[in-house]
């Protein structure tokens, strides 16, 4: 366990729940605190309590009328000191570099092993 994921809290953003429940457990082993929404209204709704949150990891394909990237444009815009992860299986929802590059988010394709998340948090974190 580094000193950054003693105070790293993640907010996980997934619909399925099997996968959010296996992604908590995931970024807990990690060691660090973890938040968790089932879509993206609820991930808003988390953010707007002004719960304390250093990361969100959400997937990009979501129902409910908020998509991974539309809560990725919302909390650049509404909480730029909030760090972003985006992961998703679905390569063809990739092709569209308009909306996706712009915000230069990192992408973890499912499936990915649990170094591969470390990583993909530990850089994300350390990006400026």
């Amino acid at each position: 366990m580094t000193a950054l994921s003693q105070s790293l809290r993640v907010l996980v953003v997934e619909d399925d729940p099997r996968v959010r429940e296996l992604t908590i457990t995931r970024v807990k082993h990690l060691g660090y605190e973890v938040l968790e929404a089932s879509d993206g209204r609820q991930a808003l709704a988390v953010l707007d309590s002004g719960a304390a949150v250093d990361l969100v990891f959400t997937d990009l394909i979501m129902p409910g009328g908020v998509s991974g990237l539309d809560l990725c444009e919302i909390v650049r815009t509404k909480w730029p000191h909030i760090r972003l992860l985006l992961t998703s299986g679905y390569a063809e929802e990739l092709t569209d570099p308009e909306r996706f590059e712009p915000l230069k988010l990192r992408l973890l394709r499912k499936p990915y092993r649990q170094s591969e998340l470390a990583q993909a948090i530990e850089e994300t974190m350390q990006a400026g």
